[in-house]
């Protein structure tokens, strides 16, 4: 029996791109048998007439296509996984992908001569990466160990977890992130492939389709800082960015028993994101100032707070410990946006 698939396009552009994405992807779910569904965050009327234009023309042909008009990000993401499918293929709409990208995963998935009963995540050979006049390629590392943790490892010992976001999920993995969450920063795709790695193995299709992942906002510590600001209400949130990324990841993997080995790791790492927080602090510390959201006072208190954080996760022995440092104080200088 065939397990259901649904591709979930992520868009919000009026533009040339947008539309090539949607018409591409309408087209491979209609040949392809498989479910397209689009969440939109545009909800200009003039936009909404257009894709609802696509969208009963396609249906008309026989496409199984949906759609969600949402702007509220965190309800869009929920509607757009509530659904019966049992694999959800991730795409955005300023990424282009060859032709036989999405066959490829479907391929994959319905080849019953393939034993996926431990696969949750299936990712192309290689990812195209650009930037403004630029083109690399990015080679994703299987995650094939039986130990979730060995998987864990692997994974955040790897470059560009988050382009792996755009690929062939099982569902679970996707419902866990976006169903529970009330809050989504800009590593929410990190947080869904790290789902993923928990609950099984990463493998890759066997053609060559490809997608071109759009690094043009990350390029620099500037670019980085901006494109995370935007996923916060108190700009000042971006100073625990790290933090927040370390709690998550924590309340992830604490079901899992942890060897010595693998807490040895986790605190390493712990260790190094604080360290990069406390790297970015000038920073974010001078773009703040510059649009008027930080005083000096609130500065020492957030440096020193960071300080204490940094120091404490280095002081850990026990995943306990780890966790304890990383819960959110009772000081106002945290205006969490997510606790």
């Amino acid at each position: 029996m065939n397990e259901s698939i649904c591709v979930v396009l992520i868009t919000y552009r009026d533009n040339f791109q947008a539309y090539i994405t949607i018409v591409n992807t309408l087209e491979s779910a209609l040949h392809l048998n498989i479910t397209f569904l689009i969440a939109c965050g545009n909800t200009n009327p003039e936009h909404m007439v257009k894709i609802l234009s696509l969208v009963e023309h396609y249906k008309s042909r026989g496409t199984d296509v949906r759609v969600i008009f949402e702007e509220s990000i965190p309800l869009r993401l929920k509607w757009a996984v509530r659904n019966e499918h049992q694999w959800f293929i991730m795409l955005s709409d300023d990424d282009p992908f060859t032709t036989n990208y999405i066959g490829n995963y479907v391929k994959k998935i319905r080849d019953q001569s393939v034993d996926l009963r431990h696969v949750s995540n299936i990712t192309p050979k290689v990812y195209g990466l650009t930037g403004k006049d630029s083109l690399d390629f990015f080679y994703p590392n299987s995650l094939t160990s039986i130990d979730p943790i060995g998987r864990i490892v692997s994974l955040l010992s790897s470059s560009n977890i988050g382009v792996r976001y755009y690929s062939a999920f099982r569902a679970e993995a996707v419902r866990k992130v976006f169903a529970e969450r009330i809050f989504f920063p800009s590593y929410v795709d990190q947080l869904i492939c790290l789902e993923a790695a928990k609950l099984g193995k990463s493998i890759s299709f066997d053609g060559d389709g490809t997608v071109f992942y759009d690094l043009s906002n990350w390029l620099t510590p500037r670019q980085c800082l901006v494109s995370d600001l935007k996923h916060y209400k108190s700009p000042i949130s971006i100073f625990f960015h790290e933090a927040y990324w370390l709690r998550d990841c924590l309340e992830s993997i604490s079901e899992l028993v942890l060897s010595l080995e693998g807490f040895s790791f986790i605190k390493a790492y712990s260790t190094t994101r604080l360290s990069n927080s406390l790297q970015n602090f000038p920073i974010r510390s001078a773009h703040l100032k510059e649009i008027g959201d930080l005083d000096a006072e609130i500065e020492t208190k957030i440096f020193t707070r960071l300080i204490e954080i940094y120091q404490g996760i280095a002081k850990s022995h026990s995943f306990k410990e780890l966790s304890e440092n990383l819960k959110p104080p009772i000081s106002a200088i945290e205006r969490l946006d997510h606790y």
